[in-house]
């Protein structure tokens, strides 16, 4: 899936801008919209501002893109404290990063059940 993200001109220099997204600054090349000026806001894609928006609507977009991580951020915890990760792995008892299990009954190194 690719995505375009909305970000603020900061300023600009030839053909390509420094714009600003949400505290993060990245230069994005403004051929496509060579109309762009310092404090307008760029639909920006694969390092190319592809579309000018209105501050209104780059608003709006940055709204849902925070309420989307929102939701990710809660549907994440929610399935953790339930003990799975978004792929149903169960997360208690193997820990994803090492190997290892997470529960002291789970086994010992030859795979067999501690007593």
């Amino acid at each position: 899936m690719c995505l375009a993200v909305p970000g603020r001109v900061m300023s600009i220099g030839s053909d390509i801008a420094k714009v600003d997204f949400g505290g993060i600054s990245q230069e994005a090349n403004l051929t496509l919209v060579p109309e762009a000026k310092v404090g307008d806001y760029v639909l920006v894609h694969a390092g190319f501002a592809i579309q000018q928006l209105d501050e209104a609507e780059a608003e709006e977009t940055l709204r849902l893109f925070q309420e989307l991580a929102e939701a990710a951020d809660r549907e994440e915890r929610e399935t953790r404290e339930r003990g799975r990760d978004r792929t149903g792995e169960n997360t208690r008892d193997y820990n994803v990063s090492t190997g290892e299990s997470t529960n002291e009954e789970k086994g010992s190194a030859d795979g067999e059940a501690e007593r």
